[in-house]
């Protein structure tokens, strides 16, 4: 959802996303691949965005909490022995 800013708003539930959540760095920057509104059909339609567990401010400092949580960490381990994440994108409804 576009947000007045140029920003987009996005709202779902990704599935196995390794390293999704974890303590090794402060900030974790996810790479979401997904359609905007009024976007042609297939893979023209699809765009990729940058969702930063916190924003960062003009300084370049950490901000405030972005609203893409960590629901649960799968029971199971990915690649190489990497845990793996559920992610709720956009669940606080929280506006920019």
């Amino acid at each position: 959802m576009p947000q007045g800013d140029g920003t987009y708003k996005l709202f779902g539930t990704k599935i196995f996303i390794t390293y999704g959540e974890h303590d090794m760095a402060k900030n974790i920057v996810h790479l979401v691949l997904g359609c905007t509104p009024d976007v042609p059909e297939g893979v023209n339609g699809i765009s990729l965005f940058t969702v930063p567990k916190f924003l960062v401010n003009e300084d370049g400092s950490l901000g405030e909490r972005n609203d893409v949580h960590c629901v649960s960490i799968e029971h199971k381990l990915g690649i190489k022995a990497s845990p793996t994440a559920v992610l709720q994108y956009g669940d606080h409804q929280r506006e920019r």
